[in-house]
C-alpha cells in the first residue's frame, strides 16, 4: 500500500493524514474522504458552525432526481441502498463499514455512468453542429449583380404610383400675378448693386 501525497504547498499539520485501506486504493474515493483542516490552536472547528448549510445542500442532493434514481438503481443489488451515511452508524451491526462503502461505490459507478452517458450525448450533439457549420461554410455564395439590382428597383419605381388628390394643380395656361418677375428681378440686383 502507497502512503497518500499531499499537494504541494499544503502542509501535513493543515490535513492529518488518516488513513483507510480500501478507500486510499479507490481513486474515486480518494476525494471524498479527506480530514477536517485544523484550527490555529490544533482544534477542528465546530460541527455545528458548518453543520447548518452543509445540511441544506445534503437535503437538496438527496430529494434531486440524479440521486433518487441512483438510490433506486442500484437497490436491485442488495437492499438497503447506502447513499449519504454516518461513518459512526456502521461499527456495528448488520451492515459494516466496509460493506456500506461498496454499497457506496455501486451508487457512484451508476452517477458517473449516467453522467457519461450525458457527456456522450453532447458530444454527439457537438459533432452535429460542427458538421452543419461546416456545410454551411461551404454554400456558395451568389455574387451581387448590381445592375439587375438597379433594373429591379427602376421597374418598381416606375410601377410607383401616389394614391390621392394631387396637391399642386398642373392647369395650363397663362398665371397671372400682382407684379412682372422681371421687374422683381431688377429692382433686386439693384439693391444687391448698391451695397
Amino acid at each position: 500500500m502507497t502512503k497518500p501525497s499531499l499537494p504541494s504547498g499544503v502542509s501535513s499539520r493543515a490535513f492529518p493524514v488518516v488513513a483507510f485501506p480500501a478507500v486510499v486504493e479507490s481513486p474515486v474515493m480518494r476525494f471524498r474522504l479527506r480530514a477536517q483542516p485544523q484550527s490555529p490552536k490544533g482544534r477542528r472547528p465546530s460541527p455545528r458552525s458548518q453543520s447548518s448549510n452543509h445540511r441544506m445542500s445534503l437535503v437538496n442532493l438527496r430529494t434531486s432526481s440524479d440521486y433518487q434514481e441512483a438510490v433506486t438503481a442500484t437497490e436491485e443489488i442488495e437492499s438497503p441502498t447506502l447513499g449519504f451515511i454516518r461513518p459512526s452508524d456502521f461499527k456495528t451491526g448488520s451492515i459494516t463499514l466496509s460493506t456500506a462503502i461498496i454499497k457506496q461505490n455501486n451508487t457512484l459507478i451508476y452517477l458517473v455512468t449516467k453522467q457519461a452517458e450525458r457527456l456522450s450525448e453532447l458530444g454527439g450533439e457537438v459533432e452535429r453542429l460542427k458538421r452543419a457549420v461546416e456545410v454551411l461554410g461551404k454554400r456558395e455564395v451568389k455574387p451581387v449583380d448590381l445592375e439587375d439590382s438597379i433594373e429591379s428597383l427602376t421597374k418598381r419605381l416606375d410601377n410607383l404610383a401616389i394614391s390621392g388628390k394631387p396637391s399642386a394643380s398642373n392647369k395650363k395656361g397663362q398665371i397671372y400675378v400682382f407684379k412682372d418677375p422681371h421687374k422683381i428681378f431688377k429692382e433686386e440686383y439693384e439693391k444687391q448693386k448698391k451695397k
